[in-house]
C-alpha cells in the first residue's frame, strides 16, 4: 500500500493563507515498478561496432562515374536539353504548352458543364426527371 494525497483544501483568512492537506491511506493493487533508463549499449537495433549492418552500405549507391551512367545516356540528355538551354526558347516552350493546357482544360470543362438560359453553370447529371409527386 502507498499513501495517496487528497485534494488540497484552501481557505483564506484576513492575515494569511492557510493550506490544509488531508491525507488518506488507501490500498491499491497496482504493482510498483522501478523506472529503467534506456541504455544504448543494450540495444538490439543499433550497433556502434558494426555500422555497416546497422545503417546500410552508403558507398554502394554513391557512384557517379561513367560506369553507372553510360556516355550514350549522358549524350542523349545533353542533346535533348540543348534547345532549352537559352531563356527565350525555354519561355516559348512553357508558353506554348501552358496555353495548350489551358485551352484543353477549358474545352473539357465546357463539355462537362451545361450553361442554361440564366447563365448558371450546372452539370448535366443534376438535371433529373421529376418524380411522381413533382419532386426529384
Amino acid at each position: 500500500s502507498y499513501t495517496k494525497m487528497a485534494p488540497l483544501a484552501v481557505s483564506r483568512s484576513t492575515s494569511r493563507l492557510q493550506v490544509r492537506a488531508a491525507s488518506a491511506r488507501t490500498s491499491s493493487r497496482r504493482s510498483i515498478r522501478a523506472v529503467a533508463a534506456y541504455k544504448p549499449e543494450e540495444s538490439k537495433y543499433f550497433d556502434i561496432a558494426d555500422m555497416e549492418n546497422t545503417t546500410g552500405a552508403w558507398n554502394l549507391y554513391g557512384q557517379d562515374d561513367k560506369a553507372r551512367y553510360p556516355e550514350s545516356q549522358a549524350e542523349f540528355f545533353e542533346r535533348a536539353g540543348a534547345n532549352l538551354a537559352r531563356r527565350e526558347s525555354l519561355l516559348a516552350f512553357i508558353g506554348i504548352f501552358g496555353a495548350g493546357g489551358v485551352v484543353a482544360a477549358e474545352s473539357v470543362l465546357t463539355k462537362a458543364w451545361k450553361v442554361n438560359g440564366a447563365g448558371n453553370g450546372l452539370p448535366e447529371g443534376w438535371e433529373q426527371p421529376m418524380g411522381p409527386r413533382d419532386r426529384l
